[in-house]
């Protein structure tokens, strides 16, 4: 994934991630380690944000909802 930091939006990659080589230097070792971490804080945050808004909707579904209605999918 691809981060816009003026946005805060992100975008999947077509492309899969390249696997760094023996031939790659420290510095570039060093450069993936850093937008990795990036991307896995991003992810966490992602995840944190999607269990609220799920608790948020059913607080807001869940007294409209007909008794023995199917849950909408």
């Amino acid at each position: 994934m691809t981060s816009d930091t003026t946005s805060g939006t992100s975008s999947r990659r077509d492309e899969p991630r390249d696997v760094p080589t023996q031939s790659s230097t420290p510095a570039q070792a060093v450069e993936e380690i850093v937008e990795l971490r990036a991307e896995i804080d991003q992810l966490k945050r992602a995840v944190t944000s999607h269990a609220a808004v799920d608790q948020a909707i059913g607080m807001v579904d869940g007294p409209t909802r007909i008794p023995g209605a199917p849950s909408p999918s």
